[in-house]
């Protein structure tokens, strides 16, 4: 019995363990609309962001300007080329914020991209190619167009709201744990060796989710260049999240080596 008391409360410290992990860096790194933005804008700085958005933008004004269909190959290298300047920042930041607000917000909205004030970056652009596209190219092309209509992007509001809590309350229950289990072991050694064991399988656990919800995520994206960004943008929301795991897997490595050494001097010991 207290064999089997000692494996559930392991197994439930490990539990507890990876869901505070989880949710702690949920709330603190998606949940915070600044460190969000800040990912994102990480995000389009990965090989293909770019690219994958000039596509994006390149589709959605061809399909509001059809006549500009034979301006595509065109409009494509005049986008990619914007994208990546500097000035073109602060809207990639308002996308990236709109973006927040609809799927972690709880305000569900067209996330909109206005490419009005860049007016003249795109016709310059053109221009150093060929002036007589410059010439082709509509007024009405330098206006707001929606990256995302509304309901295209996942709603994760409920589950964000809940995230500082369930990640308190779990790390508050692995604490509850962790004692508990100094108590039924009485014995340093071997609360060493079962909170490292627990340590450690919390985070292969967490080390297990992140390309497996990676390689979910991308399953469930049909057009490429979507996929490109919400790939991106996931790798970098998720870097703190792996160097968090590994700090995780260190220390509980490092619980099991001290507990084991413990251990095996107190065998030669006797």
């Amino acid at each position: 019995m207290r064999r089997m008391m000692i494996v559930v409360a392991s197994l439930l410290l490990a539990m507890t363990v990876y869901a505070a992990n989880f949710a702690l860096w949920a709330d603190k790194e998606v949940v915070d609309s600044d460190a969000f933005v800040e990912s994102a804008m990480e995000s389009f700085t990965r090989e293909g962001s770019y690219r994958a958005l000039a596509e994006i933008m390149t589709e959605k004004v061809v399909a509001k300007y059809p006549s500009l269909t034979l301006l595509e190959p065109t409009l494509l290298s005049m986008f990619s080329g914007l994208v990546a300047t500097s000035p073109f920042e602060p809207a990639l930041e308002d996308v990236s914020l709109q973006i927040h607000t609809a799927v972690i917000g709880g305000a569900p909205a067209p996330i909109v991209l206005d490419i009005g004030e860049y007016r003249d970056l795109l016709v310059t652009a053109v221009s150093l190619v060929s002036p007589s596209l410059a010439d082709q190219i509509p007024e009405e092309l330098f206006s707001s167009f929606r990256v995302f209509d509304q309901g295209e992007l996942p709603d994760v509001s409920s589950a964000a709201t809940r995230a500082a809590a369930f990640g308190w309350i779990s790390l508050g229950m692995a604490i509850v744990l962790a004692v508990l289990l100094m108590l039924v072991l009485g014995s340093a050694r071997r609360w060493l060796i079962a909170c490292g064991s627990a340590l450690v399988l919390g985070a292969l656990a967490t080390a297990a989710i992140i390309p497996l919800a990676r390689a979910s995520a991308n399953s469930t994206v049909e057009n490429a260049a979507y996929r490109v960004l919400g790939t991106n943008l996931y790798d970098s929301l998720v870097e703190s999240l792996a160097f968090r795991t590994w700090i995780l897997g260190v220390v509980g490595v490092a619980f099991l080596g001290i507990g084991m050494v413990a251990a095996i001097s107190q065998r030669r010991a006797n």
